[in-house]
């Protein structure tokens, strides 16, 4: 079909390897040209793709089935069941169609004639390279783009533009129509959700399909912060939506709003497509490196915190960056679980002492609102804050200097003018040190200069902030921090890290950030 230098002049191009080109060759054959006899025992009609709602010649089954060792890594035909239930009871109905119309496009006309152009075999096949390299861009606006080619359209428009005179042929204006489609916030959050729901169920070695039923009857989705956070960007972005005036309702979101909405709020969130294509085409054998996996926490300690919308939670937090999927143990709670000592920031270092990796702190505060943040394993500086509710999404550091949240004991005021102890986290700047989790003398005059970002009081019954849209203060109801477990992270390696105190663990590495090559535009 094609030859070496081909197929070694595609590696070098998109983000496959030579086998990973090779399994994709094999998903462009088996689309185009489906071989009866990869259809054992079935019509040869339906074989052709007579019947496109057989789960066997479906485009899912199709990518599924192309790699050549697929009845190796689970038993018998067990794929084409997973991939029934993905079809039937995970993904939205309708998803494998919209989603090859998205990635691999039928041939549109020529500006001269009605008639498809037909391309070369060679051009066709890249096309599909570079269709599944868009979904597997991860954290890009090319993999938004494609989830939300793929999700339902609720609306969809004829929107005019005209040329100028200068690029239309014959110097005459030119009206040309654009399909402008839009989609609910609701459907593309849960069909993100789906995705990464669907991603585990088709590389799973074992399988509960019971659990994962009860996994995707989420009643509070309607109402979760992350669908009212793409709806409030929706509302801020109507004046300027390219679909503006078409007769769509409000609820309805363009592409470019879900665009932006992802990249500012969840940046993580569209690995999800990324990490559910790579289960589906390489059944989680790649060897691919750059993208960073996608996993739904599990936590292995009750919370006081995530309740019943827990699933959600979980998975709104890991929408926010690469690394923090996996199993979740309770490092912390104020809430006394389990016979731990009384809540203090003593009893919390002590707590964290043998955490390796990254660890997530939750607040609950009035209103059930939910904050929190990211830090290393001591906490000495913060990577990222956030809020789930009311409105989820992500809050990085501005400062100067690496952008990191630096964490120091600091004494403030409550609305009552009583003085408390407590931990801030300080947006950085050049003249507070990141090394330190205390102020020195150096230090302490820059520290003055500004308020911290968000503070806890030392025994996690007071917390303030500013870097909500709102500034805050408010009684903490349940405060929590959770660590990635050091034996299992997303990846199933073990997961590099700092041990307690100030030197490294006897089974483990320094820890180095995994944030920082990924997105070195924010360190």
């Amino acid at each position: 079909m094609s030859s070496i230098a081909q197929v070694k002049k595609w590696s070098e191009k998109y983000p496959f390897d030579e086998n990973e080109i090779e399994i994709i060759l094999r998903c462009y054959s088996s689309i185009v040209r489906p071989k009866e006899k990869e259809f054992k025992g079935q019509n040869p009609e339906l074989a052709s793709g007579a019947d496109a709602s057989d789960t066997k010649t479906s485009f899912l089954n199709l990518l599924a089935h192309a790699f050549p060792y697929v009845f190796f890594f689970l038993p018998s035909d067990e794929i084409k069941t997973r991939i029934s239930l993905v079809e039937k009871s995970v993904l939205p109905s309708g998803f494998g169609e919209r989603f090859q119309r998205a990635i691999f496009p039928p041939p549109s006309p020529s500006v001269s004639s009605t008639v498809p152009q037909r391309l070369t075999e060679t051009e066709e096949i890249e096309g599909l390279i570079q269709g599944l390299s868009n979904c597997c861009g991860g954290d890009t606006k090319d993999t938004l783009g494609i989830i939300f080619d793929s999700c339902q359209s609720c609306h969809t428009n004829n929107t005019s533009s005209v040329t100028s005179p200068a690029e239309s042929r014959d110097d005459d204006k030119h009206e040309h129509h654009e399909t402008c489609k839009l989609c609910k916030p609701l459907d593309l959050i849960e069909m993100c959700y789906r995705l990464s729901v669907a991603a585990e169920t088709v590389a799973a070695p074992n399988l509960n399909e019971k659990s994962l039923l009860e996994a995707l009857s989420l009643q509070e989705i309607h109402h979760h912060g992350l669908t009212q956070s793409l709806t409030s960007m929706a509302r801020k972005m109507a004046p300027h939506s390219p679909c503006k005036g078409t007769g769509a309702p409000m609820t309805c979101i363009s592409k470019e709003t879900f665009e932006q909405w992802g990249m500012q709020c969840v940046p993580h969130i569209g690995s999800t497509l990324t990490a559910f294509v790579y289960n589906l085409v390489f059944h989680g054998k790649s060897s691919h490196s750059n993208t960073a996996s996608f996993a739904n926490p599990t936590l292995l300690d009750s919370s006081k915190i995530f309740g019943e919308s827990a699933p959600l939670d979980l998975f709104a937090i890991t929408c926010m960056s690469p690394d923090l999927g996996g199993k979740w143990r309770r490092l912390f709670s104020s809430s006394k679980l389990d016979g731990y000592l009384p809540p203090s920031t003593e009893s919390l270092e002590l707590c964290m002492k043998q955490q390796v990796g990254p660890s997530i702190f939750v607040i609950k505060i009035a209103d059930n609102h939910l904050i929190g943040g990211c830090s290393e394993s001591g906490m000495k500086f913060g990577y990222f804050l956030f809020e789930i509710e009311p409105y989820t999404r992500i809050h990085r550091s501005l400062g100067a200097a690496s952008k990191y949240f630096i964490k120091h004991q600091i004494t403030t005021t409550n609305e009552h003018g009583e003085e408390l102890k407590g931990t801030g986290f300080f947006a950085e700047s050049q003249d507070m040190s990141p090394t330190s989790s205390t102020p020195t003398s150096s230090t302490a005059a820059g520290i003055m200069k500004h308020k911290p970002q968000l503070f806890i009081s030392e025994h996690f019954h007071w917390c303030k902030g500013v870097y909500l849209d709102v500034p805050f203060s408010s009684k903490v109801q349940a405060f929590e921090v959770w660590g990635i477990d050091s034996q299992t992270n997303s990846t199933g390696k073990p997961a590099p890290g700092v041990g307690g105190g100030t030197k490294p663990g006897p089974k483990c590495v320094a820890w180095t950030n995994p944030w920082k090559k990924r997105f070195p535009e924010y360190f």
